[in-house]
């Protein structure tokens, strides 16, 4: 990356936990670069991962940890996403209903799948909601507690 960017990226992000690409993207830092580590690790004992510190402190670079984002930012990012300025929907690259949610998760244990896949198709035959009567035999509905 660092060849690629000549001389190293200002931001790298890593958000799958894996030290290989945790260290990668460290390593691919320029002078005052910030990595922003986004979830929690999956590395044994705890998340421990060895960090280059001679490296860290030679570029003077800055690790942020992100484990979600706080509810008062959610408007801002919303309004980012309305203007255009924010794509996320850009970040999609498969559509997937939840049936199939099974061999994206093989995928993902194999690193086959780039991109972000997104459910947006979760049951063939949806059931009888709206006259509150039940779509089942037994007369107890979908949510049984809803009709006692």
């Amino acid at each position: 990356m660092r060849e690629i960017t000549k001389g190293g990226t200002n931001v790298s992000i890593e958000a799958l936990g894996i030290q290989e690409t945790f260290l990668n993207a460290l390593l691919s830092l320029t002078k005052r670069g910030r990595h922003v580590q986004i979830g929690m690790s999956s590395n044994p004992n705890g998340g421990l991962t060895p960090v280059p510190i001679n490296f860290l402190l030679r570029q003077e670079a800055q690790i942020i940890g992100s484990i979600g984002m706080p509810l008062p930012e959610f408007s801002t990012m919303l309004r980012l996403v309305k203007s255009g300025r924010l794509a996320p929907g850009k970040l999609v690259t498969k559509t997937i209903s939840l049936e199939e949610n099974h061999a994206s998760f093989e995928e993902m244990n194999t690193y086959a799948g780039v991109g972000v896949t997104v459910i947006n198709k979760f049951l063939d035959e949806l059931p009888c909601f709206t006259d509150h009567r039940s779509c089942r035999s037994d007369g107890l509905g979908v949510f049984p507690n809803v009709y006692k």
